[in-house]
């Protein structure tokens, strides 16, 4: 299987490795912009649902953050940096590698548009939280992209003989759901405010 290891937090880079591996190579091509990659300028959107379905999960799966905890707009620079990071890699025939950072990319957009509200998934089970409230909030459709990549991601990561290989064409779906969740996030994020109490 086809590898590419990010470096270790605190690693300098600049090692033989990092040189050889696409992800982090100097020819790596600027980031592509979403739709609306300005924060400051709000696209127009329908008003999240899912109100009370949402609130019916904080303290079984979400919590609400203090002022000044939430860190959307970082979160949204991993998503886009995470997604050029898995053109690179699905470019390079690294389809296992831009699987994963498709699915990093989507799940990062879709904290950002949590963290906005000031809400978070709790550590247990917060992938699978993080999809229910894209369902409630975005819709089934959403919802049902998310879990398959969040499904596919799995199974590549705890990968066995009998596992399917993971195809280019595998890659460039992931990347394009990883696009639109994060246009998504990017087009909401200025008009989102705290989540009601």
């Amino acid at each position: 299987m086809n590898r590419c290891t990010a470096p270790q937090q605190g690693h300098e880079s600049g090692s033989q490795q990092e040189r050889d591996c696409p992800e982090h190579g100097s020819g790596r091509p600027a980031r592509r912009a979403p739709a609306s990659s300005s924060l400051g300028k709000p696209v127009s959107r329908p008003p999240l649902a899912g109100e009370d379905a949402v609130r019916e999960m904080i303290g079984h799966g979400l919590t609400r953050l203090e002022p000044g905890d939430e860190m959307s707009a970082r979160n949204l620079e991993q998503a886009e940096s995470a997604l050029a990071a898995a053109r690179v890699l699905a470019e390079s025939g690294f389809s296992e590698a831009a699987l994963t950072q498709a699915y990093d990319s989507a799940r990062k957009s879709a904290t950002a548009l949590l963290e906005r509200q000031r809400l978070r998934a709790t550590v247990k089970g917060s992938h699978r939280t993080t999809q229910d409230v894209l369902r409630h909030q975005l819709g089934r459709g959403v919802s049902k992209q998310f879990d398959m990549l969040r499904q596919s991601r799995h199974k590549e990561e705890y990968t066995t003989k009998a596992s399917p290989e993971v195809t280019a064409g595998d890659a460039r779906r992931a990347i394009g759901f990883a696009q639109q969740i994060l246009d998504e996030a990017s087009a909401r994020l200025p008009g989102l405010t705290p989540f009601p109490n």
